[in-house]
């Protein structure tokens, strides 16, 4: 129910606490308890508040009494008119609550919470509060199983089918430069395998998978279409946002980005969901760690890794782990069409490829036919479909099949932008690339809205650098945000020379 009201103030500062303050009468007259809950509209934005209850004589039974605190924050006005929504306590609600406290959740609970979330029944301050759970050690495997089967409810199902096993790989993030996706799927719909593949677009970094895809290809594509891909060419590269799974991963995931901290039960909820709703059977998960990845560490890492492999099995998925520890991005360019050309310069065995981006990508790639086929020679299968060629065909033919070009070739990738040489202020060996830096700056740039914005990287991990050299060029189509950018970066150490 809303309702309009007026702002009263208060004089008492709450600091960080959202209270207001109503006469018995009106709490009588609204149905709202002491300690309950109301959300206000104000201005186009909306809060919540604990409501307490006073016996203030002769009170205005028209107004809530606002501290403060809440008077500053949301710039409210003495005597302006506000909005009032009132509710009865949910279940979920309350369920909540206790998951806030540390309690443990049942299946039925975590159900009724994920309903009311998808029916739109909590509002934006208890969704955010249910979010925020995640970011605690409290989530056992069994919360974390029953959120993933309903995540998975909340939308379409697929049972592809396959005369081969069906197979994926995912990365938990972190690393700027996505080339390793189309590199590997292309390898390995060579060897016998399924690769239903599916990405996202970028939240908080330069580019998603799908990001880089568009630069070629279409990622749009119709459950009834993704069949059709898998029996043509063993593997497609589609849009998660356009099949119609895990529809409540969206919001849960723009929640996250907002409160800007991530956590391991928050990805295994969003990948694994995504996976058990796709029907993968064998699953690989990349999880790269250092100073300036979500994963900080090797034993972060191999926690991350455990626990994976541990809900997998319970969902019927099984699941392997690629532990690596990047010195730098993957590949040379940041960007989505920077990055697609690199994924392009190492399917063509071109000269200009980065070798660190072909070794890491063989290295996935190995681990999973290995894991697949129980073999141990999965390295040299990857290398020679790599090295003939045939990489490089199956790529274009899954392009064609999807709306692209089947001569597509890093030279028809056009970087529409201007762009500036940054030229290295140290002589030395280059022993890192500062992964957050380098987002951050890409980001500063334009992407990923900004297609043809980025960094690209001509010295590299484990190559020499004198000063002056040009180390990297910065693109941008703004001409502002690159010499904004490039005055920043004077003074970032994005390059870690010894």
């Amino acid at each position: 129910m809303v309702s309009k009201y007026i702002v009263g103030v208060i004089d008492i500062d709450e600091e960080n606490i959202n209270r207001v303050y109503i006469s018995n009468e009106l709490a009588d007259k609204l149905g709202v308890v002491k300690g309950g809950g109301v959300i206000f509209s104000y201005k186009g934005e909306q809060f919540g508040s604990i409501v307490e209850i006073d016996d203030m004589k002769n009170a205005d039974n028209s107004r809530f009494f606002f501290p403060l605190n809440m008077i500053k924050k949301y710039g409210l006005i003495d005597g302006n008119s506000i909005d009032v929504h009132t509710y009865l306590p949910l279940e979920s609600v309350n369920a909540i609550g206790r998951k806030l406290k540390g309690g443990h959740l049942t299946e039925n609970e975590i159900t009724s919470i994920i309903s009311d979330f998808m029916n739109q029944k909590l509002n934006e301050v208890e969704k955010t509060f249910f979010v925020s759970t995640f970011f605690n050690s409290t989530f056992s495997d069994d919360e974390i199983v029953y959120f993933i089967k309903g995540m998975v409810s909340t939308g379409k199902r697929y049972k592809f089918t396959s005369k081969f096993p069906i197979v994926d790989k995912h990365s938990i993030g972190g690393v700027a430069g996505k080339g390793i996706t189309p590199i590997l799927v292309s390898i390995c719909a060579c060897l016998d395998m399924s690769l239903p593949n599916t990405s996202s677009r970028s939240l908080t970094t330069p580019a998603g998978t799908s990001d880089i895809l568009e630069s070629v290809m279409s990622i749009f594509h119709s459950g009834d279409k993704l069949q059709k891909f898998l029996d043509d060419e063993n593997g497609f590269l589609a849009w998660i946002g356009g099949i119609g799974i895990v529809p409540l991963d969206d919001e849960i995931m723009h929640i996250v980005s907002q409160i800007g901290v991530e956590d391991d039960s928050e990805y295994i909820v969003s990948i694994l969901s995504k996976k058990v709703a796709l029907g993968i059977d064998t699953l690989l998960i990349d999880i790269p760690c250092g100073e300036s990845l979500k994963v900080k560490n090797i034993d972060d890492a191999r926690k991350i890794s455990d626990r994976f492999v541990r809900i997998g099995e319970l969902l019927g998925i099984k699941v392997h782990t690629y532990i690596r520890e990047p010195k730098g991005i993957d590949g040379n360019g940041i960007g989505a069409k920077l990055e697609i050309r690199e994924a392009l310069y190492v399917l063509e065995q071109s000269d200009k490829r980065s070798m660190q981006l072909e070794e890491e990508s063989l290295n996935v790639a190995a681990q999973l036919i290995n894991t697949v086929k129980g073999i141990e020679n999965g390295y040299s299968l990857a290398k020679d479909t790599l090295t003939s060629l045939n990489a490089l065909q199956k790529f274009r033919r899954i392009c064609k099949m999807q709306g692209g070009s089947e001569s597509i070739s890093s030279s028809d990738i056009s970087i529409e932008s201007k762009y500036i040489d940054i030229h290295s202020g140290a002589s030395g060996s280059i022993v890192g690339i500062d992964n957050k830096k380098a987002i951050q700056i890409a980001l500063s740039l334009g992407c990923p809205h900004d297609k043809d914005a980025g960094i690209y990287f001509y010295k590299n991990v484990g190559d020499s650098i004198n000063k002056g050299d040009v180390a990297f060029s910065i693109y941008s189509t703004s001409e502002d945000k690159l010499n904004s950018v490039n005055d920043f970066i004077k003074d970032e150490n994005i390059l870690l020379i010894k």
